[in-house]
C-alpha cells in the first residue's frame, strides 16, 4: 500500500522521471518521499490545520516546557505558572529551541519585586552555538486575553528586534525587561500562563550597520535617571567614592555583578577601578550606550566588558576600533583584536595590511615579538584571495 496517492508522488518535486512508474516503483518512491519529507520537516495543509486545533503549548511553533520547538517555527513564548514567578523573585527556566535535533537556544527568566508594587520580568536567552541571531520581541508590557484561549495571557503582537553575538558557545544574553502590577497576580495573572509573541533569526556572519550606530549614540544623563528613582545599591569606586545604583540593573546587565549580588548579603559593593570607569559602567547599563564612546581607550573599554561580562558592548567597541585604523596604531589594534577574540576587528585590521604594505616598515612592526600573530598575519597578506 502507497503512503502517498499517485497524484501526490507525480506531484512532488522529488519526482523528475518523464515515464509512468511500475507499482513496484511508486512503492520504493512513496517511502523516499516519505523520508525526505520528515527530513526536510515539510508540514501538509493537512497538518499545519491539525496544528492549529491543538492547545496553544502543544502548537509547534510555541516555545514551552513540554514540546521541543525548531527554531524557525518559533512565534510564542510560553511562561506557565507566571504569577508565581512574578510573585516569588528568583531565576525560572522556560524552554528552548533546536535547529536539525540539535539545541540551539535556551530562554530563562529573573523575576524581582521593585518600590511601588512593580513586578520586573527580565527575559534572557542562551546561545548554544557561537554565533549571531536576531530576536524579534514584543515591544509592550500590555496585556491583553483571549476568549478562545483562557487559560492564557498575551502581549502584544508589535515586534522589537535585536541582535546578539555569541563569541563561545553558551553565551547568555539579556533581551528585555517587561514591567506588570501587583495587581496583576489576582486579576489577569491568576492560574495562567503568559504568551511572548516571538521571532527567531539565526545567522552565521554578521554586520553591523555603522549608521544606526552612529544615530543610537544619543546624549543621555544618567545622574538625571537614577535620580528620578529610588536607589537600592551602591557601587563604591577605588577612590571609595559612592555610586548609587539599581540592584536590577546590575543584575540584568552583568552575570557577575548578578552572581556577586545573590551571593552577598550587603547592600554596596567595592570594586578596585577608577571613578570614570564606573562612571562609564552606569551609563551603560542605564542607556544602552556610551556617549562619545571615540573619545575613550579602546582597551579600557573592553576591559569594562570583559570585566563585567557585558557582552552587547563589544560590537559598539569594535565599531569605533574599526574607525580608528592607520599606519601607526594597525599592529595594536591587530594584537587587541587577538586578545579580545574581536573577528570582525580581526578582519578590517588585516584587510588594512594587506591594502597598506607600508605597514611592515614601521617599528611595532620590526619589533613584533609575537609568532601566531605574525603567522595569521603574513597568512591573510601572501595566501588569503
Amino acid at each position: 500500500m502507497l503512503d502517498f496517492s499517485y497524484l501526490d508522488i507525480l506531484k512532488s518535486p522529488y519526482y523528475t522521471s518523464k515515464f509512468i512508474l511500475p507499482l513496484w516503483a511508486l512503492q520504493v518512491f512513496s517511502v523516499y518521499l516519505k523520508l525526505k519529507m520528515e527530513d526536510s520537516e515539510m508540514a501538509t495543509p493537512e497538518d499545519t490545520m491539525l496544528d492549529s486545533k491543538k492547545p496553544l503549548k502543544f502548537q509547534k511553533s510555541t516555545i514551552s516546557c513540554i514540546q521541543e520547538c525548531e527554531t524557525s517555527d518559533a512565534e510564542r513564548l510560553c511562561i506557565f505558572d507566571i504569577g508565581y514567578k512574578l510573585e516569588y523573585s528568583d531565576e525560572y527556566d522556560v524552554a528552548g529551541t533546536f535547529t536539525k535535533k540539535k539545541p540551539e537556544l535556551w530562554f530563562y527568566i529573573m523575576t524581582e519585586i521593585c518600590p511601588s508594587d512593580n513586578l520586573l520580568l527580565n527575559l534572557f536567552v542562551c546561545h548554544r552555538n557561537v554565533g549571531f541571531f536576531s530576536i524579534g520581541i514584543s515591544k509592550s508590557s500590555k496585556l491583553k486575553t483571549e476568549p478562545k484561549h483562557e487559560d492564557y495571557v498575551f502581549l502584544h503582537d508589535d515586534l522589537i528586534w535585536k541582535s546578539f553575538k555569541s563569541s563561545k558557545p553558551d553565551q547568555c544574553h539579556f533581551i528585555k525587561t517587561f514591567n506588570f502590577y501587583k495587581t496583576d497576580l489576582e486579576g489577569v495573572f491568576n492560574n495562567k500562563a503568559l504568551i511572548i509573541p516571538i521571532k527567531l533569526q539565526v545567522t552565521p556572519t554578521f554586520g553591523l550597520n555603522i549608521t544606526i550606530v552612529e544615530k543610537v549614540q544619543a546624549k543621555h544623563n544618567i545622574g538625571n535617571i537614577i535620580k528620578q528613582q529610588q536607589t537600592d545599591f551602591t557601587l563604591e569606586s577605588a577612590s571609595h567614592k559612592k555610586f548609587p545604583t539599581h540592584k536590577i540593573m546590575l543584575c540584568t546587565h552583568s552575570p557577575i555583578l548578578r552572581d556577586l549580588i545573590k551571593s552577598s548579603s550587603t547592600d554596596s559593593m567595592f570594586f578596585d577601578i577608577k571613578d570614570e570607569i564606573i562612571e562609564l559602567f552606569l551609563e551603560y547599563i542605564y542607556s544602552g550606550n556610551i556617549q562619545d564612546i571615540n573619545k575613550y581607550d579602546s582597551e579600557v573599554l573592553l576591559e569594562l566588558a570583559e570585566k563585567f561580562k557585558l557582552n552587547n558592548l563589544y560590537p559598539l567597541i569594535e565599531t569605533t576600533i574599526r574607525k580608528k585604523v592607520c599606519i601607526e596604531n594597525a599592529l595594536d589594534i591587530a594584537k587587541l583584536s587577538q586578545k579580545y577574540q574581536l573577528k570582525e576587528v580581526e578582519k578590517s585590521v588585516f584587510k588594512f595590511f594587506k591594502e597598506n604594505p607600508e605597514v611592515l616598515e614601521t617599528d611595532a612592526w620590526k619589533n613584533l615579538n609575537d609568532i601566531v600573530l605574525t603567522k595569521k598575519l603574513f597568512e591573510h597578506i601572501y595566501f588569503d584571495k
